[in-house]
Order: structure tokens, then C-alpha cells, then sequence
């Protein structure tokens, strides 16, 4: 059994297929890093590079934006705990833990880079710009991680037929 919530005609949410949600997710986790790499690259910030950087930027705020909206992702992610029922809160507990787990390894990975890029002489950001753009993305992956787990649920599912209506 997959779970689709039916949406109320009066919300504003948007009532996205579990299909699209996935593909936008991919596209807010990928196409930021993508175009912060492109914008920042040495001689890279006034050409097409980093034009199609800057592109690829504002596509992942609008896919995060339209998965953060969806009908799904404020019901089970954005909905207050005493309105849920039981399925809906083990989704939820599902999500958040996944999302807390990879927002662990992501941090420990970068502290580890961060430790060995002073012996190695690995790279590192050396401007206010690219600080800031890997703190924003940071943020970015905090607010996407917990949609982003309970879109690519298996309870959740890929079909938007409903078993009821066979």
C-alpha cells in the first residue's frame, strides 16, 4: 500500500505526482552545487560558465521551493504533530531520522576535509563569496534533506494510481 494524500480543494499547496517531486528533489541536491562550482571557478565569474552557475542556482531554489510546497511535504514534514495519524508519523520520524543521519555524515565528512586540507594543502574557500555560498547551500540541504527522504520513500511510492480506485 502507497501513501497519497489527498489534498484539500481550498489549500494552495501543489498537488505534484510522486514522480515529479523525485526529479525535482535530484535537481535541488544536484543543480546547486553544480552551479555554485561553475560560478566560483578561478576566471569563471563573468563568462557563460558563470552565467549558466547562476542559472543552475535559482533552478534548484525553484525545485526546493516547489517540493517544499507540494502537497505531500506539508502535510507528513510541515503539519503540526497532533494532526497526524499514525502512518503519517511514522513517515515522518522516518524522514526526519534519515535526514538527521545524512546532515551528520555530511558535517563529519566536512570536518575531516577541513582537518586534512591544512596538512594536504587541499583546497578551500578563500573569499566571503564562496563561504558564503557553501553555508548557504548547507542551509539549503538542511531544509530539502527531510522532503527529500520521505519523497523517495517506498511507502510513499512511485505510481499515482490509488489501490482503492482498482
Amino acid at each position: 500500500m502507497t501513501y497519497r494524500p489527498r489534498p484539500n480543494p481550498r489549500d494552495t499547496m501543489l498537488d505534484l505526482s510522486t514522480r515529479s517531486l523525485r526529479i525535482l528533489t535530484v535537481v535541488a541536491l544536484v543543480a546547486y552545487p553544480a552551479g555554485v562550482l561553475l560560478k566560483l571557478a578561478p576566471g569563471q565569474a563573468d563568462t557563460a560558465a558563470g552565467f549558466v552557475g547562476g542559472l543552475l542556482k535559482i533552478a534548484a531554489l525553484t525545485a526546493m521551493v516547489a517540493v517544499a510546497s507540494s502537497t505531500l511535504a506539508s502535510i507528513v514534514v510541515g503539519r503540526r504533530r497532533e494532526k497526524l495519524d499514525e502512518f503519517q508519523l511514522g513517515l515522518r520520524l522516518s524522514a526526519m531520522s534519515k535526514a538527521y543521519t545524512a546532515l551528520s555524515a555530511l558535517v563529519g565528512a566536512a570536518a575531516v576535509y577541513a582537518f586534512l586540507a591544512v596538512d594536504l594543502d587541499l583546497p578551500m574557500p578563500a573569499t566571503a563569496d564562496a563561504w558564503q555560498q557553501l553555508c548557504t547551500g548547507g542551509m539549503l540541504a538542511i531544509l530539502i534533506l527531510p522532503a527529500t527522504f520521505l519523497v523517495w520513500s517506498p511507502a510513499v511510492g512511485g505510481d499515482d494510481i490509488d489501490e482503492e480506485d482498482e
